[in-house]
């Protein structure tokens, strides 16, 4: 199937002004009555026409051939908004969107269309002729548009993984230091900001509060995992417990709490572990070792 070529639209503000002057004639020639009241078409357009594929003749002939003699005649005046799609919002800080949207300006109120507007036979014919100079500005409008997009999106990527970067280093070196891994569970949260550098930027408190969120999730996803495996060695971490001279120079309960708890400490990579987990070591310690 072969494509409609579309033609690029050369037509100029002085063809424009030609045509404003000669239509009169033209259409009054025929016997089409020609009028300037401002008007407004309440429905969609039945048939559209436009200059140059049609000419100013060729459309008089043809509204004459159709039953029409009023004709409606519409002066266009260049409305920089007109380029603007209402439902979106332009990029911020794109040089070259502004850059077409000033020279829009310096066009605005120039003639920059005329539309002829006939109803015929129930119908709402229209004709249009409109500079090519508008065409280029969307086309130019379009384009300065879709590169500002493409640039913010790859900057927003790259801002993602800067960001992500940023947020995963603060998780590992707060994860690694011996001070954060050696506080009790309960006040790891508040070790963590005491730890991090206090933040100076909106960037830098974003990545601080997400690091805190993430590092928060991590540790309890960790903590769990740990105190799953020391259930599971219970035996064996008790076996050893008790062959340490921490624990065989500790004679009370409270002590020998401490002791194992400073075992598994040793035994997991510094971790401190819940008072609950390091009470049950010291009590399944004990059993074996028939004290308390």
């Amino acid at each position: 199937m072969t494509e409609m070529r579309v033609l690029a639209n050369a037509t100029t503000t002085e063809d424009l002004q030609h045509l404003l002057t000669d239509l009169p004639a033209e259409l009054e020639t025929i016997g089409l009555q020609l009028s300037r009241l401002p008007m407004m078409v309440p429905r969609i357009v039945d048939l559209y026409f436009r200059f140059p594929e049609v000419a100013p003749a060729e459309m008089a002939e043809l509204i004459k051939a159709g039953g029409g003699s009023l004709v409606f005649l519409e002066r266009v005046s260049f409305d920089p908004l007109s380029l603007v799609d209402e439902d979106n919002e332009l990029p911020d800080d794109a040089p070259g969107v502004d850059k077409v949207l000033e020279s829009a300006l310096d066009r605005k109120g120039e003639l920059s269309g005329i539309i002829l507007t006939c109803p015929v036979q129930g119908l709402v014919w229209r004709w249009r002729a409109s500079a090519g100079w508008v065409d280029d500005l969307q086309d130019q409008l379009n384009a300065a548009i879709e590169v500002a997009e493409d640039e913010e999106v790859e900057a927003n990527s790259a801002l993602f993984h800067i960001r992500r970067a940023g947020v995963q280093g603060l998780i590992e070196k707060t994860m690694n230091d011996p001070s954060y891994r050696g506080t009790p569970p309960h006040k790891r949260g508040a070790a963590a900001k005491r730890l991090a550098p206090e933040p100076t930027s909106e960037e830098e408190f974003f990545v601080f509060t997400t690091a805190m969120e993430g590092l928060g999730r991590r540790d309890r996803e960790a903590a769990e995992l740990r105190n799953l495996e020391i259930r599971e060695q219970l035996p064996e971490l008790s076996e050893a417990l008790i062959q340490t001279q921490e624990w065989i120079r500790s004679h009370t309960v409270a002590a020998r709490k401490r002791t194992a708890a400073d075992f598994l400490a040793r035994q997991f990579e510094g971790w401190a572990v819940h008072a609950q987990v390091a009470d049950e070591l010291r009590a399944h310690a004990a059993n074996l070792g028939g004290r308390p």
